[in-house]
């Protein structure tokens, strides 16, 4: 099932950022795997099924995502509002607020 937005939330436990790159599926566990006795249900963050024909040397993809343990969802919407992409002379620098309020950057290569 296709999530619309650029962010999400389980269980207001992890938060998942899309800030770069495809869109966010889930998928509900279909049945119990052998051994153990709990299905999975899974997340995707920047899933994309479309066929994608790409010439030598060109970039197949470029996925940037964030996962933040153990906050809630509104505040995985302030995150994820809070988050940006900046050009540099050097690199992409990935910017956002951390839940305490602290500001990070992450250097994208």
């Amino acid at each position: 099932m296709p999530i619309t937005g650029t962010w999400a939330n389980v269980d207001g436990r992890l938060g998942l950022v899309m800030i770069s790159g495809g869109g966010i599926v889930y998928n509900q566990a279909t049945g119990y795997q052998p051994g153990i006795s709990v299905c999975s249900d899974i997340l995707y963050g920047s899933f994309s099924d479309k066929p994608k024909h790409c010439k030598a040397g060109e970039e197949v993809a470029h996925r940037v995502a964030l996962c933040f343990a153990e906050v809630t969802p509104k505040a995985t919407s302030a995150l994820a509002q809070a988050c940006r992409i900046e050009e540099t002379p050097n690199c992409q620098m990935l910017r956002f607020k951390m839940p305490d309020g602290s500001e990070s950057k992450i250097p994208l290569l």
